[in-house]
């Protein structure tokens, strides 16, 4: 049986970062974080925060 996957809201210190799908918010959180660490090496991982989106609407992303 597959797992499912969902869409979260990825922010950084409440600031909008994208839509990503993910299985869980850790997951949501570590695509984010390894995408952006190479770009932006001041960037601390415990100040992002994922939340599921009901409403799966990933036309929006954003960045750093």
């Amino acid at each position: 049986m597959k797992e499912k996957k969902h869409y979260f809201k990825v922010r950084y210190a409440t600031k909008f970062i994208e839509i990503v799908l993910a299985h869980s918010k850790w997951e949501a959180i570590e695509k984010v974080y390894s995408k952006n660490i190479d770009r932006y090496k001041w960037i601390q991982r415990s100040k992002f925060t994922a939340v599921r989106d009901y409403n799966g609407n990933p036309k929006y992303e954003y960045f750093l």
